[in-house]
């Protein structure tokens, strides 16, 4: 789902498959209006396919959990220019099966925006429906979409490529990715800290 903005679009046309092509799910969310994409492989299939491997995984789980990741990809590749104010520099993710109780105004998702882009953040998501104190919950996602990709992707995946799998899919993937990057600036805060207490010991 893109945030509206009155950004234009530069992404490339494909070829839109015929309605029967698409699941039943798919076939009713277009019948409702939605803008529906088929998505045959993901553009880091490869990397997928070595951790979750086709003998061990059902299709459906070796590249739905990791569309989001691929947002990017699909904003430049997908046929969402011609959907009038479509912005394609930031937008807000959410899963099929979340529902908003209360419409979303312009001045929520504004609001939200201005919230996000103050932070600089590349991406913001939230907690769990337990409500514990890790942020692993993808499912509603806001995304800077030239940053994740220019940014944190390629790291994302290359953590992905030499740590295999993780629980929960892309959001374990998420998660781990997060706790190791936070461990190593702790760990160079202690060292730097450790190495300017011995250069004054030593001077």
């Amino acid at each position: 789902n893109a945030i509206p903005t009155d950004a234009s679009s530069n992404s490339t046309t494909v070829p839109k498959p015929p309605m029967s092509n698409y699941s039943e799910f798919g076939r009713w969310a277009e019948q409702k209006g939605a803008k529906v994409i088929a998505v045959p492989k993901l553009s880091f299939q490869d990397v997928v396919d070595k951790h979750y491997p086709p003998s061990h995984e059902s299709p459906e789980n070796r590249i739905g959990p990791w569309l989001r990741l691929d947002i990017p990809n699909l904003l430049r590749n997908s046929v969402f220019h011609d959907i009038p104010n479509i912005c394609q520099k930031y937008v807000l993710y959410t899963d099929s099966d979340i529902l908003f109780p209360n419409p979303i105004t312009k001045h929520d998702v504004q609001t939200l925006l201005n919230d996000f882009v103050s932070s600089e953040a590349i991406i913001s998501y939230g907690r769990e429906i337990l409500m514990l104190p890790q942020m692993m919950n993808t499912g509603v996602m806001v995304m800077d979409v030239d940053r994740f990709r220019d940014i944190l992707l390629p790291d994302l995946l290359q953590f992905f490529d030499d740590t295999g799998k993780h629980p929960s899919y892309d959001q374990g993937l998420i998660y781990n990715y997060f706790a190791a990057t936070e461990k190593k600036i702790e760990e160079a805060t202690q060292q730097e800290t450790s190495d300017r207490k011995s250069t004054r010991l030593n001077s």
